[in-house]
């Protein structure tokens, strides 16, 4: 069986609420504004995350390897907006958005007859640019496949759907 690694998760939660977000940007510490999205960053370290607040409130946590992590990191941000006078009454769900999973499969693959084993209007596939294949799966989930045996795969919103559709692709490559 191939080795499979959750490699990021994004997770998400709306605080239901306009935000100044220029003038949270200002007060609170190591935090940035962008103003062409326009969305108030949060940067964090050990381990590496990202969260991303939007003026209506739409919460993004990316970089975390565990919903909970995702949970904590949101929190985290939701206190420190509290801390700074934005009236949060109660902790928002937080959904899970994207899981971007790798797989190894420990061997080279030949892609030119991995791209004849698939649907030809399912990949995207230019052997003289890049040494992969896109493979788009279903309406969400693409895989990324490397001649390496390296595998990426995005667009899951569950463990469940993930073994699942992991499963189903690699009987497709044997």
């Amino acid at each position: 069986m191939a080795k499979h690694l959750i490699e990021n998760i994004v997770v998400t939660s709306n605080i239901n609420q306009q935000l100044p977000l220029q003038t949270l940007s200002i007060s609170i510490p190591d935090t940035e504004y962008d103003s062409e999205d326009p969305v108030l960053i949060f940067r964090f370290n050990q381990p590496k995350r990202a969260v991303l607040i939007t003026e209506q409130g739409t919460v993004s946590c990316t970089g975390v390897t565990s919903i909970e992590q995702g949970k904590e990191t949101i929190n985290q941000v939701i206190e420190t907006l509290k801390q700074h006078a934005v009236p949060i009454q109660e902790i928002p769900e937080v959904y899970i958005q994207n899981f971007v999973i790798s797989i190894n499969l420990r061997k080279n693959l030949d892609l030119d007859t991995i791209s004849k084993k698939l649907q030809p209007d399912q990949i995207i596939y230019m052997p003289d640019k890049n040494p992969w294949i896109e493979y788009l799966y279903d309406e969400y989930i693409t895989f990324l496949i490397c001649t390496s045996g390296k595998i990426i795969c995005t667009g899951i919103h569950s463990i469940d759907h993930a073994h699942k559709s992991i499963d189903e692709f690699l009987k497709l490559l044997e």
